[in-house]
């Protein structure tokens, strides 16, 4: 019932052609890139139209897309919520989930990092710090857990080693690994 939700909320949001206009997912390849070895197997989670993971494949990367629907027809591509993420028995050697966990219910936020670390020993997070503007025009919040960098850096903690985390104003970058 609240993965449909959730999936109402996404399908009204990438009809808004403005929506499409920005992906912090191809933002971020390239400070990827800074960690992770060429050609690694890399779940792209929460890939929304697949621009991020697009942006891998050019640097060599394979990577496997993930979303609540496959709104930009990529492939190979796995539909599901995170929190419900399966544990696969071939693992990735990374996870790119960027503007991703800060969309999730607050109540699913550690279920969903413990789907991340079952399914690969790193993570390459970021997360945004800000309310999101385009909740407002679809009429429904669509960044549900809001929290400062220092809040992510500490909880993120618990679940692994962080590597490496940057506070860039309205978005945390989080290198973790398990």
């Amino acid at each position: 019932m609240i993965v449909e939700k959730e999936r109402e909320k996404y399908q009204a949001a990438w009809g808004l052609a403005d929506y499409h206009k920005v992906s912090p997912g191809e933002k971020y390849a390239d400070i990827f890139a800074t960690y992770a070895d060429p050609e690694s197997k890399v779940l792209d989670l929460g890939c929304g139209a697949g621009a991020g993971g697009n942006a891998l494949e050019k640097l060599g990367y394979k990577v496997t897309f993930c979303d609540l629907d496959n709104w930009g027809n990529v492939k190979p591509f796995i539909k599901s919520c995170i929190w419900e993420l399966p544990h696969f028995t071939t693992r990735w050697e990374w996870i790119y989930c960027c503007d991703v966990l800060e969309h999730i219910p607050s109540e699913f936020i550690a279920l969903s990092l413990d789907k991340i670390r079952v399914n690969s020993p790193n993570a390459f997070l970021s997360i945004g710090l800000t309310e999101d503007h385009f909740g407002k025009v679809i009429g429904e919040p669509l960044h549900l857990t809001v929290r400062p960098f220092t809040w992510w850096r500490d909880f993120l903690k618990e679940f692994g080693e962080v590597e490496n985390a940057r506070d860039c104003q309205h978005t945390g970058i989080y290198v973790v690994s398990f």
